[in-house]
């Protein structure tokens, strides 16, 4: 399972710089670039939130990108991943920055 470090800041399940899911879901089917990817598990934090999870570095990561050399099986086997979306309201407007097309 791939260590997982997420910039998106204002999703409900950020901790620490940390995903506090156990299981993230990448969408991005057929995608050539990271722009095309996005975590599916995003949920905007909206007001005061204090997210009670542990931080979670290393998670497991299901991954529709198939043209993505990490993935195998549509599971991500990269030894770390990236999620960035500084800012994001949904979903689509976050991405996973260590796609690498093959």
């Amino acid at each position: 399972m791939p260590r997982l470090t997420c910039g998106v800041t204002n999703c409900a399940h950020n901790s620490e710089m940390c995903c506090s899911l156990n299981h993230v879901e990448i969408e991005g089917a057929g995608t050539n670039c990271a722009d095309g990817t996005c975590c599916q598990n995003f949920v905007e934090a909206v007001g005061a939130t204090n997210c009670c999870a542990c931080a979670n570095p290393v998670v497991d990561v299901a991954c529709e990108a198939t043209n993505c050399t990490h993935n195998c099986g549509c599971k991500c086997k990269a030894d770390s991943i990236d999620v960035s979306g500084v800012g994001a309201s949904n979903c689509a407007m976050t991405q996973c920055s260590s796609f690498c097309s093959q």
